[in-house]
């Protein structure tokens, strides 16, 4: 379901896609995202972590998938007009933007974020496997790191997408 609504963000007819994020905005899907992103975040210790939350690779896609879905709604409503009726319309009209700040969806991603690729992680030396599936070791650790780096990418400008809104609706035009 999450790679669907994924496909529907874009989808890149000129009316079609402001159509279909209002139509996952009404079925409730940005909060069952947000929710389920908040369920992997109430898992996480207060402290600041200097490891990476231990997570498989199935449920780091499930994350990553999740993310993108958000990053993927909140960008480019109304690219089928100009540029300065788009910042009206971002200002005025961007339910789904404002439906994930009003979540504090930005919060919870960043927890997440720092929490499954804390920074500097990538330095600290990971175990060591000696067994014979030492290659399928290393397969699952370049698998899991890659996974965790993009993850932060697309965290961080989700992140930057869900900004105060202020700072689009100074006049432009």
């Amino acid at each position: 379901m999450v790679c669907l609504t994924g496909f529907f963000c874009f989808v890149r007819s000129k009316y079609a896609l402001d159509e279909n994020r209002g139509h996952l905005l009404e079925a409730g899907f940005p909060q069952a995202i947000v929710s389920l992103l908040e369920g992997y975040s109430e898992s996480l210790v207060p402290a600041l972590q200097r490891e990476p939350l231990p997570l498989t690779i199935p449920h780091l896609k499930v994350i990553k998938t999740a993310v993108g879905v958000l990053l993927n709604a909140s960008i480019n409503f109304g690219t089928y007009v100009t540029k300065c009726v788009i910042i009206i319309l971002n200002c005025v009209e961007d339910p789904v933007k404002f439906r994930l700040i009003s979540l504090e969806a930005a919060v919870t991603i960043m927890k997440l974020s720092i929490a499954i690729y804390p920074p500097g992680s990538w330095a600290i030396p990971t175990g060591k496997s000696t067994s014979v599936e030492s290659s399928d070791f290393q397969a699952n650790i370049i698998e899991s790191w890659t996974l965790r780096c993009g993850l932060s990418n697309w965290a961080w400008r989700t992140i930057s997408e869900l900004k105060d809104v202020k700072d689009e609706c100074e006049p432009f035009c």
